[in-house]
């Protein structure tokens, strides 16, 4: 009689703490799961399966990706083990939609993200923590994470486009629309070097085809600087126009004979 009580005595803590742990993985489940919600990273890491420490810090390294690729999560399953959270989904790749004039997300790449922990009366606590140092939360100002080329779009320092506004952009073909200075005499300059911009293994299997516009300053060298996002594409495309882009090579305007720098507005059409 001794044993079987001093076995239930053991056993109660085990008990009570696995109790513990379905109650904490069923809230964490209420509010992280869902196929219809996109949770968005605060860092665009690539690697998979992507660990984080008891903190939220990523162990190791990752080569950070475009956000519209490497930024949004569907979490579909969420699992509490000994030593770490389990959470199973896909990525949420951001793609460029014409009748809503914004970028939507579509689900593409399965992702496992593992976060470490331990039995403890915190462990809701750290858990919590580090899941919020990992995702952003709703109402977070998110533009500071972003790339510079990105920072307009987002800011609200670009007017808000509408279906209208991609209804007027030209698609029959890429251009670069100059805008002159005030007052004549500018001599006008042409582009020297053009680097095409590659399609993402993405992009590419979803046949994406459509049209990407940026702003940008032609330099007194005749290279492009200033560069943002007007109207993005999404799916990694518009980081793959930003590369080209900084390859191109302008025969400078000029005033007076000397070279002036100058806005321009480039479009970028992608088709297979």
């Amino acid at each position: 009689m001794l044993f079987l009580t001093l076995t239930l005595a053991q056993a109660a803590p085990a008990f009570a703490s696995g109790l513990a742990d379905d109650a904490l993985q069923e809230q964490l489940r209420k509010e992280y799961v869902s196929p219809a919600k996109v949770h968005v990273l605060r860092n665009f890491y690539a690697e998979f399966p992507l660990k984080y420490d008891l903190a939220g810090d990523l162990i190791g390294k990752s080569q950070s990706g475009p956000w519209t690729l490497f930024g949004g999560v569907i979490i579909e399953q969420l699992l509490l083990k000994p030593d770490h959270l389990e959470i199973r989904g896909h990525r949420a790749a951001f793609v460029y939609d014409l009748q809503q004039a914004k970028l939507v997300p579509q689900r593409w790449d399965a992702i496992i993200i593992e976060i470490a922990t331990r039995e403890a009366l915190d462990q809701s606590a750290q858990l919590h923590a580090a899941l919020e140092k990992i995702f952003t939360a709703p109402g977070d100002d998110t533009s500071n994470s972003m790339p510079d080329y990105w920072q307009p779009y987002y800011s609200g320092a670009l007017r808000k486009r509408t279906p209208e506004d991609d209804a007027e952009e030209p698609t029959a073909s890429d251009h670069s629309k100059v805008r002159p200075p005030a007052g004549s005499g500018v001599v006008e300059g042409h582009l020297k070097r053009r680097i095409e911009p590659a399609y993402t293994p993405l992009a590419k299997a979803a046949h994406i085809q459509d049209t990407c516009v940026m702003r940008a300053t032609i330099d007194k060298s005749g290279r492009l600087k200033d560069i943002v996002i007007v109207r993005p594409m999404g799916a990694g495309l518009d980081e793959e126009v930003i590369k080209a882009l900084r390859q191109w090579e302008y025969e400078p305007y000029r005033l007076k004979g000397e070279p002036i720098e100058i806005e321009t507005q480039i479009v970028i059409r992608f088709h297979l």
